[in-house]
């Protein structure tokens, strides 16, 4: 349980301090644990099907533990809370007896019988572990901290006992079998009731620990609503605890502007073969890089990349002359002989 919570807290730090800081949770969640001091108040003599030789109603206390989630739900003037856990509400009861004129057997030599008044405790030992749900509503008070108020529910889970006579004096003596303790017996409490509610009033404050994170001591008493059992077993609950809460930020999109920038590269050639110049694209390029959001806004960049070709038209020059060659009379008179 401690290793759970010690990576649920480390996992809960990790994503709350990556959540912006302006911007504020909706709900928290985190472990708690409290020491639980219960007061157990019976009006029975003995529970059913377990004699006992008790005359008197028995009561005691108990310490224990109340361990799970609290889930914290802040509003605009009152909060509420949800506690899932498991509790132990166990403890010891018992009734101290005065008897008379009692056969009991000396412990030391010659270990005879005598007669004496006796004063002896019936105890109880109850073992008791339930499931709980406390939905708890959290008023803000002027000189800081939270009055929180609601309801319990438990679940019974386990619910045994084991019950005694002790023999408390005269000390230096024992029952007639030798033994100081007799009438023992153990098994599951009689007509337990599964089902539990209690009224919870108490006191919390808001201890902040980071941007998201917080601690919450908090004090709360139980006051039940039934009893434990059909017969009467009442039990008051003190619980003094610490609960770790971290914050959740919801995900809203953020608003997206691009920022654009464009890249051009020009190839010049020449051409005496086209009609006029023309212009032309040979490839392109695009990439888009996500920035940060920032209060809810995100530039992105945009870089485009083009290379173009641009003919331009060239005329043609032509360079020559004209060489004429003729024959005289002489010359063709001769040419014919």
């Amino acid at each position: 349980m401690r290793l759970f919570i010690a990576i649920f807290s480390f996992i809960c730090v990790f994503i709350s301090e990556l959540q912006s800081q302006e911007a504020k949770p909706t709900w928290y969640i985190g472990p708690y644990g409290s020491l639980l001091y219960s007061i157990h108040e019976t009006e029975f003599l003995e529970l059913p099907g377990y004699p006992a030789c008790c005359t008197e109603n028995r009561s005691g206390n108990g310490l224990g533990y109340d361990i799970g989630l609290l889930l914290h739900i802040p509003m605009q003037d009152i909060g509420l809370r949800f506690y899932f856990g498991m509790n132990s509400p166990s403890g010891t009861i018992y009734a101290d007896q005065k008897i008379g004129n009692q056969f009991l057997r000396n412990t030391q030599p010659p270990f005879d019988t005598i007669a004496r008044d006796i004063l002896v405790r019936h105890q109880i030992d109850a073992t008791i572990t339930a499931l709980s749900l406390r939905p708890m509503a959290t008023f803000p008070i002027p000189f800081g901290g939270d009055i929180i108020a609601g309801l319990g529910f438990s679940y019974i889970l386990t619910n045994s006992f084991s019950q005694q006579e002790q023999l408390i004096s005269p000390d230096n003596a024992s029952f007639i079998d030798g033994r100081g303790i007799r009438n023992e017996s153990s098994g599951k409490i009689p007509n337990t009731s599964l089902f539990q509610t209690s009224a919870i009033v108490g006191y919390s404050h808001n201890l902040p620990i980071s941007t998201t994170s917080r601690l919450i001591p908090f004090i709360e008493y139980h006051h039940p609503l039934q009893s434990l059992t059909s017969y009467t077993w009442n039990i008051k609950k003190i619980q003094v605890g610490l609960a770790l809460n971290f914050g959740i930020i919801p995900y809203h999109k953020p608003i997206i502007k691009t920022d654009t920038i464009i890249q051009r590269d020009t190839i010049l050639q020449t051409s005496p073969s086209i009609a006029q110049d023309s212009i032309g694209l040979i490839d392109r390029t695009i990439r888009n890089i996500e920035g940060i959001v920032e209060s809810g806004l995100r530039v992105d960049t945009l870089f485009v990349k083009e290379r173009y070709v641009f003919i331009k038209q060239v005329i043609p020059q032509y360079n020559g002359g004209i060489m004429a060659v003729g024959l005289d009379n002489n010359e063709i008179g001769r040419a014919h002989v």
